[in-house]
């Protein structure tokens, strides 16, 4: 029988766990995109073409990548 540390153990949660929450919900995780909106994170957007020159902060609502399907 393999034994791992704790701490590898714990590390390699910690990062499943992240990943999961912040993932884009097409994969099953941050279930309509809260981890996001709570970050601001615009998600998947086509293009920033109109937004790139703003110095201002714009608030978006993110995107899915299964937003872009249909």
């Amino acid at each position: 029988m393999k034994h791992v540390s704790s701490l590898y153990f714990f590390e390699l949660l910690r990062s499943a766990t992240i990943s999961g929450t912040y993932a884009d919900p097409l994969y099953g995780g941050n279930a309509n995109m809260e981890a996001w909106k709570m970050k601001n994170f615009p998600g998947s957007q086509m293009s920033y073409l109109k937004e790139i020159e703003s110095e201002e902060f714009i608030e978006m609502e993110p995107n899915s990548l299964r937003d872009h399907l249909s």
